[in-house]
Parts: structure tokens; C-alpha cells; sequence
């Protein structure tokens, strides 16, 4: 990676990693960078995971499951992967004003609201994502409403694949990582 990612802010933290906003210097966009705990490097297990993640995801091209751009070392030795940026909020927030308003009996979109109807048209998009993952042999596993995002446009991206298993031959493996 060298030079080519600018590190900005952190955006999150999680069991097997951080998340910070960086800039691509090579393309002159912003961009999501995962990085795996340094402490976890000595573990063959949470790298290969790791690694898994990055890949399936890659290989997921649909337009609810945010795309992957970018995999490597980073010139401290941290292990990496690139991400589109969301801009929105968790599935999960929506509900919940949805059930805390009169939208939940409202199915009448109004624009810029949340209601029913519009909760149903996400987890539509979400179906799909799911149907196109189990047809590519992946099934997520960690399938939640803090796990959807709906974007600053209004899009609906499954992430969150750390969790996912690939399904080789009708057999499920812990890791089917190209290397």
C-alpha cells in the first residue's frame, strides 16, 4: 500500500479490527480501510477469516452488498482491506422510528420518512443480496438489522461478512481462502 492511502479518521472499532476513513491517493477518493487487530496477526485462524472476508466480498458483486476494492499490507505490517465509505445508518434505526411514529400504519411514502412500506421495500433489497450471496455459495451468518445499511441515497448494503461461510460441493469450510 506505500503511500497510496492518506489515513483520515477512525469511523469504528470492532472484535477484529478498526475501520478508518483514508484517502486513495491513486484514484483521489475516499475510501473505508478494515484493518485487522495488530495483536491478532500471530493467529492463522483470525488472519485467514480476515482475508476470507476481503475475498467473498470481492467476488460479491451485487449492488446491495458493499464492494470491496483493495487488499494488502500496510507498510507498518498491519493487514488491510478497502471499502466503499457508507454514508447512512444501520437498518436498525429506521425500525425503530418507524415503530416509535405513525408511519408503521402509514404505508404512503412521504419523502424523506420511513414507514412500512418502505421498511419492506429494504428488506426486499435485502432478500435479494441474500439470494444472489447463497447462489454464490455464501451464507452470511450475522444477518441483522445492524448489519444492513442504508446509505446517505437511500441504498440498502449488507455488510458485515467476517462471519460468512463458503459452501464448497455442498460442504461447509471454515476457510476457502485463494492464496
Amino acid at each position: 500500500a506505500g503511500d497510496r492511502y492518506e489515513d483520515l479518521v477512525p469511523l469504528g472499532l470492532g472484535g477484529m479490527g478498526s475501520v478508518r476513513r483514508v484517502r486513495d491517493r491513486l484514484l483521489n477518493r475516499e475510501l473505508a480501510m478494515k484493518i485487522i487487530h495488530h495483536k491478532l496477526l500471530a493467529d492463522t485462524n483470525h488472519v485467514l477469516r480476515f482475508i476470507q472476508e476481503a475475498q467473498v466480498v470481492s467476488q460479491l458483486q451485487h449492488p446491495n452488498i458493499l464492494p470491496v476494492y483493495d487488499l494488502g499490507f500496510l507498510p507498518s505490517g498491519d493487514l488491510f482491506f478497502t471499502m466503499a465509505e457508507i454514508q447512512g445508518k444501520e437498518l436498525s434505526h429506521y425500525i425503530k422510528r418507524v415503530h416509535e411514529s405513525d408511519a408503521y400504519t402509514n404505508v404512503n411514502d412521504t419523502k424523506g420518512e420511513w414507514n412500512l412500506h418502505r421498511l419492506v421495500s429494504a428488506v426486499n433489497d435485502v432478500c435479494k443480496a441474500v439470494a444472489y450471496a447463497h447462489e454464490h455459495g455464501v451464507v452470511h451468518r450475522d444477518l441483522k438489522p445492524d448489519n444492513i445499511m442504508i446509505g446517505s441515497f437511500g441504498e440498502v448494503l449488507v455488510v458485515d461478512w467476517g462471519l460468512a461461510k463458503v459452501l464448497n460441493d455442498g460442504q461447509v469450510t471454515e476457510h476457502s481462502v485463494v492464496t
